[in-house]
């Protein structure tokens, strides 16, 4: 694979650059024409490369807009597979065999395709409940959840480089494409709410510790530092009631009565 810097111009829009970026040739997570202009580059050298956006690009706003990249190859690195054997197995600590990392791979695989078909059954029975029953939704709901998706974007933006505040939102159109989805949510949210609220849902202490631990662990955070900061922000709270939807979620599926 290849480590290269390069600056990013769009027509109408300031640079952006990144340095040290990492992609295998072919892969296709860089444009097509940057991953043409690369081929036979040696070490140090550095390319001009004209591109334009495909019209069907999955970001509307960059949908047939030009630019020009500047691209320096600063390194071409071999990816070595190590062998499929006990050694490897037990590089990771734990596992005494390459047979038992199999194992626990098949394990994990299994554990993964149960978890997404009880989700894909979830989703399937609430949708059922939603076309069943209609009710009113305040829009100041609807609107605050399009509002925190289109925040969501800003935010990816920004982690990318680039100033949401430079590109040509049609927040009109934006807000039209968005609402059924965000209309969805919040009926969604409340069905789960009012069940939960009925059957006096309460998620037990030990699932919110279980929780707060993993987050811990990712953070790699002491876990009361994890729990203070939570219930300054309140997402301690959001956090009990994801708990209590996913209660709610069971209890459905538990009563259902699933067609063949």
């Amino acid at each position: 694979f290849l480590v290269v810097d390069y600056t990013l111009a769009i027509d109408g829009r300031e640079p952006s650059s990144q340095t040290g970026y990492q992609f295998i040739v072919g892969d296709k997570t860089v444009l097509p024409e940057i991953d043409a202009a690369v081929v036979g580059m040696r070490a140090a050298e550095e390319r001009p490369v004209p591109f334009r956006f495909a019209d069907d690009h999955r970001r509307e706003e960059l949908r047939g807009r030009s630019g020009a990249a500047t691209v320096r190859l600063v390194e071409v690195k071999e990816k070595v597979l190590p062998e499929l054997d006990d050694e490897f197995a037990k590089s990771f600590g734990e596992f005494a065999s390459l047979v038992a990392l199999r194992a626990e791979v098949g394990r994990r695989l299994e554990a993964r395709r149960e978890h997404d078909e009880r989700r894909a059954l979830q989703e399937k029975v609430v949708d059922a409940l939603l076309d069943a029953h209609s009710f009113t939704i305040p829009d100041t709901m609807v609107m605050r959840h399009v509002a925190h998706q289109i925040e969501q974007a800003r935010e990816s933006m920004r982690a990318q480089g680039v100033d949401p505040d430079r590109v040509p939102w049609d927040y009109g159109k934006l807000v039209t494409e968005l609402r059924p989805g965000a209309e969805k949510a919040v009926r969604r949210a409340l069905l789960l709410e009012a069940i939960a609220e009925r059957e006096a849902l309460v998620p037990p202490d030990a699932d919110v510790d279980a929780e707060l631990e993993k987050i811990a662990q990712g953070s790699q955070r002491p876990l009361p530092a994890v729990r203070r900061m939570m219930e300054k922000t309140g997402d301690l709270e959001a956090l009990r009631r994801g708990l209590r939807d996913r209660q709610a979620l069971e209890l459905l599926v538990g009563h259902a009565k699933i067609r063949a």
